[in-house]
């Protein structure tokens, strides 16, 4: 099972890309909220959006993308390799 992991999955998972990764909290905390919100500001980018809020609200969107080329030579290499 390890060596599947390291030969086979583990390559596979790198052949996926975050396109975009947005989340959204409330620690039902104020004052660690507050603390977050320069934190999250900061770690933001266009692909990564953290935000804080008051709300009580969480929320976490992901989108992954991956194409059948990326992950078909580390199926080949696998299966033909093995």
């Amino acid at each position: 099972m390890p060596r599947l992991i390291r030969k086979l999955v583990w390559p596979v998972i790198k052949t996926f890309e975050l396109e975009v990764l947005k989340v959204d909290i409330d620690t039902d905390n104020y004052v660690l909220n507050a603390q977050l919100i320069p934190v999250f500001m900061w770690i933001s980018q266009d692909r990564i959006r953290l935000s804080v809020n008051f709300e009580g609200n969480a929320s976490l969107y992901m989108l992954i993308n991956n194409r059948l080329v990326r992950m078909a030579p580390v199926l080949i290499r696998y299966f033909l390799l093995k």
